[in-house]
């Protein structure tokens, strides 16, 4: 588990994620609306991406073309395509 508060953030340990993921390719993904959370599948990994900010967006999921999904502060979840 990986997260930070409004009020302190941790780079380091983002910094450990961004190598995990680098070069992985997104095999899946579900949008769970009524709590928010995403699940991705990432070939062997699995991300729940929940937001608890009050203060600030959240995950953002986007393609190569038109589609961005994305969580509002308050944990909102918007989507434009």
């Amino acid at each position: 588990m990986v997260g930070e508060s409004d009020l302190q953030t941790n780079k380091d340990e983002w910094e450990s994620v961004k190598d995990l993921l680098y070069g992985t390719t997104i095999k899946d993904s579900q949008l769970f609306e009524h709590c928010p959370l995403l699940n991705v599948q990432c070939d062997y990994l699995y991300l729940d991406l929940f937001h608890a900010s009050i203060y600030f967006d959240g995950w953002t999921l986007t393609n190569e073309e038109d589609f961005y999904m994305f969580s509002m502060y308050g944990g909102t979840v918007d989507k434009w395509k």
